[in-house]
């Protein structure tokens, strides 16, 4: 058995410099309660809801790993806002939930709770403000939260590149984890930090962002239609930035007769027939992912087809249109080409 470290030890051994404060600046201490999970509530808009399968596969409840759960008491003033909010711990409240085991008249069955409370007249936008920041601080400093989760609660208190994502999903009609559109017909889109690094680095500014990121979105759906999707109703972020670079390179990268050819094959079902969404990126999920399906997927699927259908040579997309594209955006280059 190792030597036992206390914790002044543990902090001179790790050389963890002192952070003086004082006890005003540090704030209110949460004060422990023992709820109820019927008289709890969730605010989704900061935070993701939870996922079924999940807790299912936690299996029966075990009382000693109820950790505390993070709630905010909103004043009787917010009205129909009003009441206990979970910051932190819904799966933990959803598994105690059904497990039964919850009497009122027994505090010890209930969920242990830390609970912040806002003083009467606090303003609902700046409770649920300090909320999405306590949230977002919680995990951050306790596990990594997906890209997703951090920009949810991020777009709460204004930070410009999350209300950039949000505002791109929404007008694009695209929700991830319940962040960006509301509508009932929004597509679902998966995997989506390929989506995020397009909107953040492959487009340039906030008007062209929306611009072409809508002609990337028409063209994925023109070529995987909805009723022929096996995934109908989902939308794969890296499978959406490739079809960004085969929107450029087909407006940009070709000329006259061979530009019609390709944007008619890659608008028609061929390209469909060939290659699935998820066959489309297969191992090709990285940065560089896009330029190897265009040029390793797309472009030699559609020379195999005109030269099959016209004959050699035929609107092929050859070296020489390849060297002239790359000399126009250098986008458009092989990814393992120097450029």
């Amino acid at each position: 058995m190792g030597k036992i470290i206390s914790v002044k030890e543990l902090v001179a051994q790790n050389k963890i410099p002192n952070n003086p404060t004082t006890v005003e600046q540090a704030g209110e201490v949460l004060k422990r309660e023992n709820i109820h999970t019927d008289d709890l509530k969730t605010d989704p808009d900061y935070q993701r809801l939870v996922a079924s399968a999940q807790i299912s596969s936690y299996g029966p409840l075990k009382r000693d790993r109820l950790q505390t759960s993070i709630i905010s008491r909103r004043p009787q003033s917010c009205g129909d806002f009003a009441g206990d909010f979970i910051i932190d711990g819904q799966n933990k409240a959803c598994m105690l939930e059904v497990s039964g085991v919850q009497d009122r008249n027994d505090p010890d069955t209930l969920l242990p709770c830390q609970v912040k409370t806002w003083p009467e007249g606090t303003p609902l936008n700046v409770i649920r403000e300090g909320e999405a920041r306590l949230f977002l601080d919680l995990n951050t400093q306790r596990k990594n939260p997906s890209k997703v989760d951090t920009y949810r609660s991020q777009a709460f208190f204004g930070h410009k590149e999350a209300m950039l994502m949000e505002k791109s999903l929404i007008e694009l009609n695209l929700q991830v984890d319940n962040f960006g559109s509301k509508k009932s017909d929004a597509l679902e889109l998966y995997t989506p930090n390929p989506f995020f690094y397009m909107m953040l680095n492959d487009l340039e500014d906030e008007d062209i962002n929306i611009s072409k990121a809508k002609s990337a979105l028409d063209l994925y759906k023109t070529i995987y239609p909805k009723s022929k999707e096996k995934k109908s109703k989902h939308i794969h972020g890296q499978v959406l930035r490739t079809m960004l670079l085969i929107y450029e390179f087909s407006e940009n990268g070709l000329t006259n007769g061979r530009q019609t050819k390709f944007k008619e094959y890659i608008s028609g079902t061929k390209l469909a027939e060939t290659y699935s969404p998820e066959k489309l990126v297969k191992n090709f999920g990285g940065f560089s992912g896009p330029k190897y399906v265009l040029h390793e997927r797309v472009i030699y699927a559609y020379n195999n087809y005109v030269t099959a259908n016209a004959g050699s040579g035929a609107q092929t997309i050859s070296d020489k249109t390849l060297e002239t594209a790359k000399q126009l955006d250098k986008k458009f280059a092989h990814p393992e080409e120097n450029v």
